[in-house]
């Protein structure tokens, strides 16, 4: 008799078994696994009109369970915060990808591992709580990933680390975005880039044509052929089209020492020391000229297709 009483309670455990699919149901609302209820990612962003040649830091927040997408600044202020539904989407070159907000368009592109190399960035990321990695695309293997995010963060091994993340950002971004029922805007990045691959953008130039590298090719010998007078124009040239603020200081530089060459060649001239004046004057212009297109050269596929090869 003491063996049978245990026998009707043998099946008591049985009873969770129509219980374990219940949790099934809320998995539609998040997007995968490994993503959390709140995505918050640093970015670079401008706004279109007025046009500003310099992008400003900060982060974009996209909530799941409401589908509201918020833009801050680096101190934390609210630039807007609006649902993915009343939001136009739209990929651009360079890895870029445009908001367009109650009537406001905004340029965005993502941050990259490199970036905690300032300052500004990392206090940013840790008092907003934002991540520079970005998802690993379709396609992309753990070593290629690696290599990007553990490369230097330095000159234009930086860009060329860069490239490949702002890449998987801007997929990452797009495909989160659409999927939360925001608006496709017309651009022809939809179909040379998205519509015909999977996989996310790695890194790789956009179309061009002859004519865009003809010009690149003439941009890279201004320094030379003007013999270091133009140097500076090149690069101011190259800084208002990728945008960094680095590069306008070296264009700001590089005039003041023309500058200031000018100067110090007519004070001796004056004393009667034009000869040497002379010499260190044609010697410093032959360093712009030389150093100014190699440089060039090495920054020719960054500055015209957005991508170092």
């Amino acid at each position: 008799m003491t063996e049978s009483s245990p026998g009707p309670e043998s099946p008591a455990p049985e009873s969770p078994g129509p219980e374990s699919p219940a949790p099934e149901s809320p998995a539609p609302e998040s997007p995968a696994p490994d993503l959390p209820d709140v995505i918050t990612a640093g970015v670079y962003w401008r706004r279109e009109r007025p046009r500003r040649p310099v992008t400003s830091a900060g982060v974009l927040r996209f909530k799941f369970s409401d589908r509201t997408v918020t833009l801050c600044d680096h101190k934390g202020g609210v630039v807007f915060s609006h649902v993915a539904g009343d939001i136009g989407v739209a990929p651009l070159r360079n890895r870029q990808f445009k908001l367009v907000v109650a009537g406001q368009a905004y340029v965005l592109a993502g941050m990259y591992s490199q970036a905690a190399a300032s300052e500004g960035v990392r206090r940013m990321v840790s008092q907003q709580h934002a991540r520079l990695l970005p998802p690993p695309g379709q396609g992309i293997t753990a070593q290629e990933y690696l290599r990007w995010v553990r490369g230097s963060a330095s000159g234009m091994a930086k860009a060329r680390n860069a490239a490949p993340q702002q890449a998987m950002w801007q997929e990452f971004w797009l495909r989160i975005l659409t999927q939360a029922d925001a608006q496709k805007l017309p651009s022809k990045v939809w179909e040379r880039t998205y519509g015909q691959r999977d996989g996310p953008v790695r890194g790789e130039p956009p179309a061009h044509g002859r004519a865009t590298t003809v010009a690149s090719f003439v941009w890279m010998l201004v320094p030379l052929l003007s013999l270091g007078f133009l140097t500076w124009l090149a690069y101011l040239y190259a800084a208002v089209r990728v945008r960094r603020r680095r590069w306008v200081w070296v264009c700001a530089l590089l005039t003041l020492v023309l500058d200031g060459l000018y100067y110090w060649l007519d004070a001796l001239v004056g004393t009667g020391r034009a000869s040497s004046a002379g010499g260190a004057f044609a010697g410093m212009m032959a360093v712009l000229a030389l150093g100014g297109t190699w440089g060039a050269w090495h920054m020719r596929t960054y500055v015209f297709y957005g991508w170092r090869a």
